[in-house]
């Protein structure tokens, strides 16, 4: 597990009055393990091995708390698809 991360999620998450939600967490370690660019869909079927439940709304919610937070970065292609991956301060 990335300290750093969650230490940002965790600090975000107080600054705002947030709780810390254990699938937003687990949607940032991922972004972390996938260590390359994804879409959602993608890191919903990653995500779903270990926890079968998420729901892929739940991981689209995430990312845009994610992203919201400066913690994750979201880049849309000519396709209109939207990909994600860990903001530089996030993989320190």
């Amino acid at each position: 597990m990335n300290q750093i991360l969650l230490d940002q999620i965790i600090a975000y998450s107080r600054q705002k009055g947030f709780r810390l939600a254990k699938k937003r967490v687990a949607v940032a370690m991922a972004l972390n393990q996938i260590d390359t660019d994804t879409d959602a869909d993608s890191l919903w079927i990653f995500l779903r091995r270990q926890y079968p439940r998420i729901s892929r709304g739940t991981v689209y919610l995430a990312l845009q708390w994610l992203t919201n937070a400066g913690i994750s970065q979201r880049t849309v292609r000519q396709d209109r698809t939207s990909i994600y991956r860990l903001a530089r301060a996030a993989c320190l």
